[in-house]
Order: C-alpha cells, then structure tokens, then sequence
C-alpha cells in the first residue's frame, strides 16, 4: 500500500492538481479504511464537515458505523505521522484536490467519496464540480475557481 499511495499521490505533492482523480480517489479511501478500520459503508456516508482539523491531526465523526453496536456513530482520531504514509497528509492533499472544506462551522456536506465518472476516453468528472478533465493534468469546475491551474 505505501507504495501506491507513493505513486499515486506522494510524487504529486506541490503539483496536486496533476494527479489522476480516480487513482487520489481510490487510493485515499483504502488507506483510510487501513487506518481507521471503518467499512466501506461507513466511509461512503462520510461529508467534508464529518473531518475536523485538530491541531496536527484530524478528528472523524461518523454518524453511523456498523462496528458501534448501537450504530449511533463514533469518533477516530487521525494521527499525523511523519513520513510520506500519513493519513492526515494524505487526507488533507485529497481535500485540496478536490475543494472539500474541513469542519462543521465551514458547512461544506459534500460527501467525500464523491462519484468520479468518465466523460471521455481518459477524462474524468467529479460529481461536485461537474467539471471536465484530462487523465493527469488540466482541471475544470470547482477546483478552477479555488484557483487551481
């Protein structure tokens, strides 16, 4: 796994926007799941305002989850580590990539695992930017007016 996360996002850092969104996507989410034990099911309920940046890491709230027996949600803290395999690094660069905001009080309720779908051939479209891009570079909707290029 570190090695894809290596590949897939860590070569990017810097220059995000040139990274390919289905493999950030799919990436992100199984590193996640390692750390955090969830189930798929519990990360595909997760919105942007679910991560809350705590001093160095990052506190996740889940409002269901199947390993709390009363599936009334719980909390994980994500740790920073520092090494290239940090799941608040990785997190954070997948939040900027794909123009999450963090917390509550910022209320952005975009889920996090967002539909990535392809448009054509090697172009991909976010479902919350609608925007059009190709394979590894260019970038369109919502991460154009955060002011990606």
């Amino acid at each position: 796994m570190k090695s894809m996360v290596a590949t897939c996002i860590m070569q990017y850092e810097g220059k995000i926007y040139k990274a390919d969104m289905f493999r950030l996507h799919k990436v992100t989410r199984v590193t996640f799941e390692y750390f955090t034990f969830c189930r798929f099911w519990d990360y595909a309920l997760l919105q942007a305002e679910h991560f809350e940046k705590v001093g160095r890491d990052i506190l996740v709230t889940f409002p269901s989850s199947k390993n709390d027996q009363y599936h009334n949600g719980n909390t994980t803290l994500l740790h920073r580590k520092d090494t290239a395999f940090c799941p608040v690094r990785i997190m954070s660069i997948y939040f900027t990539r794909f123009g999450f905001l963090f917390g509550l009080e910022k209320g952005d309720n975009s889920f996090v695992h967002c539909m990535i779908r392809r448009v054509q051939g090697d172009r991909y479209a976010d479902a919350k930017s609608g925007g059009a891009e190709q394979g590894e570079g260019g970038v369109g909707g919502q991460a154009q007016s955060n002011g990606a290029r």
